[in-house]
Order: C-alpha cells, then sequence, then structure tokens
C-alpha cells in the first residue's frame, strides 16, 4: 500500500447483491436497499489523499480479496466511492475505465458482504501505466504565480515526468522536469508511463505535438481548463482558435470561421457524425478533438471518419482542426505543391516538410495528403 492514497473501511450489508454491470460503489451511508446494485459496502470511513493516473483497487472482504485496475478521479470529492467502467467523473467518482464492475467480483467475495459483521478494507495503490496498456499525457494549464491546485497537485505526485513550457511553469514542475523531446519519445517507446505537460503562458501541449498525434499509444487529459479550451489544446494541430458562440446550426457554424483556423463547437452527442461530415466537406476538416465535458478532461482526437460520439445524449465539445492547406500557411503550402508539381512523391514531400520546426514525420504527412486529396 502506499502511504497517503485513499483507504476505505466498511461493513457488509443484507441488502447488498453485487450485479451491477457497469460500476461498484463503496458508500458511507449506513444503510442500503436492494435496488443499490452496485455497493459493495456500506458505513465507509475515509482516509488518505486525492489520487490520479493509473491505479489498483484492492478489496478485501473478510479475506477474499478481489483487484480492480482503473484510472483515479484526482477530483474525486471524498467520502463515497463510485468506480465506473465508463469515463464520467461525477464528484463521487473515485475513478474510471474500470477492469471490473460488482457483476464481474468473485462470488465468494460476494458472499462475504452481505453479513454486517464482516470488515471491508478497499485499498489503493499506483500502476505503472493504464489498464488498457497505453501511456497518460496530462497538458495543465495553471495560472502565473498561483499555487498547484488540488488537481495539479495530485499530477505532480503520478507523474513519471514533467515537461515545463515556460519559466512560471517551470516554477510549478519542481525537480522532475525534462526536456519535451526525450518526454514524447519516452511516451512512444514505451519508457515514460505518465508525463505531465504544464503551461502558464497558451495552451498547454505545444511542445509534444507528436505524442498527442498517436492516440493508439497515448491517451490524453487536459487540466485546469474550461471544455472549449480543453478540445483544442487536445489536438495536435495548433493554428488560431475560434470559439463558436452558443448551438447554432451546423450549416451557420461551419460558415462562421475561416477554414484555417480550429473551430470549437458544442454539440448535441446524436449530431456529432453530421458535423463531422459537413465539415469535412465544407472545410476540408480532416481531423478533430471530441471532449466529453462529464468526463474531466479525457480527450479523442484523429480523423473525422472514425471520431464516435461514446453517448447518445447530451452535449459535447468538438475541435474542428484547420484544413491541411491553410494549417500550412501559404508559403508552407505553395513549397509542398511545387514539389508534388515537379514529380517528388507524398512521402519524399512530407519528409521534408518534416524538418521544419514544429511539424512531426505524421502530422507532415497528413498534411501532403490533405494537399493531394488522398
Amino acid at each position: 500500500m502506499d502511504d497517503g492514497l485513499p483507504r476505505l473501511d466498511l461493513v457488509g450489508h443484507p441488502a447488498l447483491r453485487a450485479t451491477h454491470g457497469k460500476t461498484l460503489e463503496f458508500t458511507v451511508d449506513p444503510d442500503v436497499t436492494e435496488r443499490a446494485t452496485c455497493v459493495l459496502g456500506v458505513a465507509g470511513r475515509v482516509t488518505g489523499g486525492a489520487v490520479a493516473g493509473p491505479v489498483r483497487i484492492t478489496i478485501d472482504a473478510g479475506g477474499a480479496v478481489a483487484t480492480v485496475d482503473a484510472i483515479a478521479n484526482p477530483d474525486w470529492a471524498g467520502g463515497t466511492a463510485v468506480v465506473r467502467r465508463g469515463t464520467d467523473r461525477r464528484p463521487d467518482t473515485f475513478a474510471t475505465e474500470a477492469t471490473a464492475a460488482a457483476a464481474d467480483l468473485p462470488r465468494e467475495l460476494v458472499a462475504r458482504i452481505i453479513d454486517p459483521d464482516t470488515p471491508i478494507t478497499v485499498r489503493c495503490s499506483r500502476l505503472p501505466r493504464r489498464p488498457d496498456g497505453r501511456a497518460g499525457l496530462v497538458l495543465a494549464w495553471t495560472a502565473p504565480g498561483a499555487p498547484a491546485a488540488p488537481r495539479l497537485a495530485a499530477e505532480l505526485v503520478a507523474a513519471d515526468a514533467v515537461v515545463a513550457e515556460d519559466a512560471d511553469a517551470a516554477r510549478v514542475a519542481g525537480e522532475r522536469t525534462i526536456r519535451a523531446a526525450d518526454a514524447v519519445t519516452g511516451l512512444l517507446d514505451g519508457e515514460l508511463g505518465r508525463v505531465l505537460v504544464v503551461a502558464t503562458a497558451g495552451l498547454p501541449g505545444a511542445s509534444v505535438t507528436a505524442a498527442l498525434e498517436a492516440p493508439e499509444k497515448v491517451a490524453v487529459e487536459v487540466a485546469g481548463l474550461p471544455a472549449a479550451l480543453v478540445a483544442a489544446a487536445g489536438s495536435p494541430v495548433r493554428g488560431p482558435v475560434q470559439l463558436a458562440e452558443g448551438r447554432s446550426r451546423i450549416d451557420a457554424v461551419l460558415r462562421s470561421a475561416p477554414p484555417e483556423v480550429t473551430l470549437v463547437v458544442t454539440v448535441a452527442a446524436a449530431d456529432l457524425p453530421r458535423l463531422l461530415e459537413r465539415a469535412a466537406d465544407r472545410r476540408g476538416t480532416r481531423t478533430a478533438t471530441v471532449v466529453d465535458p462529464a468526463a474531466g478532461g479525457v480527450v479523442r482526437w484523429g480523423p473525422v471518419g472514425r471520431l464516435r460520439a461514446g453517448r447518445t445524449s447530451g452535449e459535447l465539445v468538438c475541435a474542428l482542426d484547420g484544413a491541411a492547406d491553410t494549417v500550412l500557411g501559404p508559403e508552407l503550402a505553395a513549397f509542398v505543391r511545387g514539389l508534388l508539381a515537379a514529380g517528388v512523391s507524398a512521402r519524399t514531400a512530407a519528409h521534408a516538410l518534416a524538418q521544419v520546426p514544429g511539424w512531426s514525420r505524421r502530422s507532415a504527412y497528413d498534411a501532403v495528403l490533405g494537399l493531394t486529396g488522398d
């Protein structure tokens, strides 16, 4: 057990069933009904502080033991602790993306928790990587000169290494800072399990865009910003950002900004597929970022044809990346078009573009493909 990490001490209850397929819960309430199918213990007492990053939750019910791996919620309010398979981070959410729910636990353990005399202990220990095997990258914004907020303090403890993107951020980051290039290499090569990037001037993440564009290897979260800016920060495509006002009709929103800017839109979950399709047709948008405001800064970035809403109701925030031609800028676009017109292959043109500061091999290749129409 790691000192200072959360611990819950509870007891059993005859109404506990442990049949819920999506969550498990440890409640501070002394009594529950049989409708509480996710509850595994009552009358909980909580010790320890906030925690971030991948954790192993060990449940011991009178000697019957089970473990669940998950991603801790550093904004957990304390008290009742809910562990979810999904990504919703409500105030009572202790952890998300769990490997098991109440219904998945050993029946021996379930048999023990219906006895009010059974002591139940829930301990938490850190894991080196996420349950899905990916590394974690957290982009955090903080006000210059401000003390670290609880979320940032928890992330500083959880990180294997910290990247400071400006001088004020370096004062917050402490002694474990490394170069952004080393952080990217460590994340992509599997040498680092969790990296924190801190910025006080501008959106965080500009120094690690090569990691942002590898969602198959790196899971991204953004902290300290409202959902609209979370979406903008989570994209590896950097440029001017425009926030659409309110929830207008999709066509009107797409007309409200030139194609070279990242357009951030609030959209009903059911309308996300149509927004992405229209953006591709009307703005030349190839990639976008989707953020569920209920998920506490979890970011999903990728090609517009592969992004999914992840829910059927509620609102999402979507950052539509600028079209490749305009993201390149007129001079770089002309340079690449000249190479292509001279018979240079797209691969070679992308390699040339990747030598320009701020361009990775992958983003350069995507930009060149955008110009060729492939």
